[in-house]
């Protein structure tokens, strides 16, 4: 009798033992909780100023509506581009919630802002795309767009953003007079672009710097390889496109055609061509010395676009006219 309990003990202790050791299925629900994402897409554009930005959201948007294939918000906050961190996570946490509630998961944010590297999150995928184009183009294209809209939103035709002593200035003057690098500046209307991709890291917001330029470039370039999905180019848009529906079909099936309806829409946000003024030879070459990190950068960014584009589709891609 006694033998007889002593292997059913034996027996019963093999058994939990066993039990112990084998793993358990997880138990699968109906459906995936809010709170546990899975397979989340997050397309942030922290579009640079004067770089087919508004055109780019604009169809994008359009886009959206058309197909309900994905969620897209373009923000107004067009001044506030340097986030401290209790911001950037506020923003991380609306970006969850709305790719959360969106069409298949998948949402496209879109602001001026510069690069911020989010916390990850378990499922969640956060990806950047943007637009660029010549340094020296992007400079004269703000300057000039900034003064007058400045001009025609004012009550009294007389900008109120920039003192008289700013706003009358051509970039010609502007270059001539003074510092140069001033008016590569946000108070003169016209930042340049590399601290879009440099982030929010002190040495990205003073690149003028010479000491700080370069530690910055580093900077944009290494969070360009590790976070763009793409950057197109403006002088290559349909192009751009292209690679964006390839390489996003879900979202971006659609986008080429698109573009083709509304390429040659009036832009509302180009400056009327009396008004600009083309810069000298000679503001030319100073800026050309100023801008050398965007330069850098953007050849940077043009090589990678070529290499993409040519590995995409065996061809290389068509300047836009």
């Amino acid at each position: 009798m006694r033998h007889r309990i002593n292997v059913c003990i034996l027996l019963f202790l093999f058994i939990t033992v066993i039990l112990l050791l084998t793993p358990t299925c997880p138990v699968i629900e109906e459906s995936v909780p809010i709170s546990q994402p899975s397979n989340i897409v997050i397309l942030i554009n922290n579009r640079v100023p004067k770089c087919a930005s508004y055109f780019t959201r604009t169809i994008v948007k359009r886009l959206s509506v058309a197909t309900h294939a994905f969620a897209s918000e373009n923000s107004e906050n067009h001044y506030e581009c340097r986030l401290d961190t209790k911001k950037q996570e506020e923003l991380r946490n609306e970006l969850l919630e709305k790719a959360q509630n969106a069409h298949q998961h998948q949402f496209i944010y879109t602001r001026h802002f510069h690069f911020v590297n989010f916390r990850p999150e378990p499922g969640v995928n956060f990806h950047y795309i943007n637009h660029i184009r010549d340094p020296i183009d992007q400079i004269v294209s703000g300057y000039y767009y900034n003064r007058y809209i400045c001009m025609i939103t004012s009550p009294t035709k007389t900008c109120t953003y920039y003192p008289p002593s700013i706003y009358n200035l051509t970039l010609d003057e502007c270059i001539s007079n003074g510092d140069p690098a001033r008016c590569l500046t946000k108070t003169y209307g016209s930042p340049e672009y590399l601290v879009y991709f440099c982030g929010q890291s002190p040495l990205c917001s003073n690149i003028n710097l010479e000491q700080t330029s370069q530690a910055a470039l580093t900077m944009a370039k290494t969070n360009i390889e590790r976070y763009y999905t793409h950057i197109g180019l403006v002088e290559y848009l349909k192009n751009s496109y292209e690679i964006l529906e390839h390489l996003q079909p879900s979202m971006f099936k659609g986008l080429v055609h698109m573009y083709q309806q509304m390429k040659n829409t009036n832009r509302t946000t180009s400056t009327p061509k009396w008004y600009r003024h083309q810069p000298s030879t000679k503001t030319r070459d100073i800026l050309k010395q100023l801008l050398a990190p965007e330069y850098e950068l953007y050849e940077f960014v043009r090589e990678r676009f070529m290499r993409q584009y040519s590995d995409i589709f065996q061809r290389p891609p068509t300047h836009s006219k």
